[in-house]
């Protein structure tokens, strides 16, 4: 896929919208745009190593977590936030 990206300015300033959230993750990652990418066997051989690594059958990592569990996107709440929180209830 990087050197799909390589070839084509727009195609990086995609994938470097989707990695930022500018462009949706879904469009970005649509089975329409990576056969335009990489081809039939490029989406092809990338949908089986996802498989191998169980990625696709939904027993893999959530993609919104990272590898200590929470959700890198959303800071964490401080702990006067919590206070407050609990006492506007």
């Amino acid at each position: 896929m990087f050197q799909a990206l390589s070839r084509s300015e727009q195609d990086a300033d995609a994938f470097v919208g989707a990695l930022t959230g500018a462009v949706p993750l879904r469009e970005f990652m649509s089975p329409r745009n990576m056969v335009r990418l990489v081809g039939v066997r490029g989406l092809a051989s990338l949908m089986l190593s996802q498989q191998q690594r169980g990625n696709l059958t939904g027993n893999g990592p959530d993609p919104a977590q990272n590898r200590h569990g929470t959700n890198p996107v959303q800071p964490r709440q401080s702990a006067a936030g919590r206070r407050r929180a609990r006492t506007r209830r």
